[in-house]
């Protein structure tokens, strides 16, 4: 690939690279969720930040019987990439498999937001730097005047064909047995704004009632 990446780059020029770590930079720098095609349940998922991720690819290493590097997002893409089954951005999985299931993780926006401030703002884990030692009000502030993937809204990374299943239960349906990286309350946690995040995900809102109306399951 020549020259430097930058926002809003064609995925499709990106993939004949052949370098999936520029892949994984530009889902970076467009803030959206990367896509995979899992051929042990015949199916496409998308796990994206702060709905369970982690967990996902612990279990997808231990499944597939991966040399074990890293549990980071590169490492895992690597693998996938090198199958020819991911990474893929959101408008790719319906050229590539129009005719698959595609299962989205879903977590309800307030629990989502109050995951993220908890891992970002209170812990300071993890870029970005600015939002460490925000309060939830200061956070939702940040939140709603700067993009990224760790708060991007959940409906954005929607297929054609897209099914929206709870992040729980679909960590169930791939024999997850834990949620790795699971934030913790704390006491003197503070109330999480709970009206300016149903209405800055109003879509996300609608998405988790659309997940918990269907019984998707998955036959391995």
């Amino acid at each position: 690939m020549s020259g430097p990446l930058r926002a809003g780059m064609s995925f499709e020029n990106l993939r004949t690279s052949n370098n999936v770590q520029d892949l994984i930079v530009q889902s970076k720098l467009d803030n959206f969720a990367l896509w995979v095609y899992l051929k042990e349940f015949d199916c496409c998922m998308c796990f994206p930040h702060k709905n369970g991720g982690c967990s996902f690819r612990w279990q997808i290493i231990k499944l597939k019987g991966w040399e074990f590097i890293s549990s980071r997002s590169l490492h895992v893409m690597q693998n996938f990439f090198r199958d020819g089954h991911g990474p893929f951005h959101p408008k790719e999985v319906s050229m590539f498999y129009p005719d698959k299931p595609h299962y989205l993780s879903v977590r309800h926006p307030v629990k989502r937001f109050k995951s993220a401030w908890q891992n970002k703002c209170r812990d300071k884990m993890g870029p970005p730097v600015e939002v460490y030692g925000m309060t939830p009000d200061e956070f939702m502030d940040y939140i709603e005047t700067h993009e990224d993937r760790h708060w991007r809204k959940q409906s954005e990374n929607l297929t054609d064909n897209t099914e929206p299943v709870p992040m729980a239960r679909l960590l169930t349906m791939i024999g997850a047995t834990m949620r790795i990286n699971r934030t913790d309350q704390l006491e003197d946690d503070p109330d999480m704004p709970t009206d300016r995040i149903l209405d800055f995900y109003a879509d996300d809102l609608q998405l988790w009632d659309r997940a918990n109306e269907c019984n998707t399951d998955i036959a391995v």
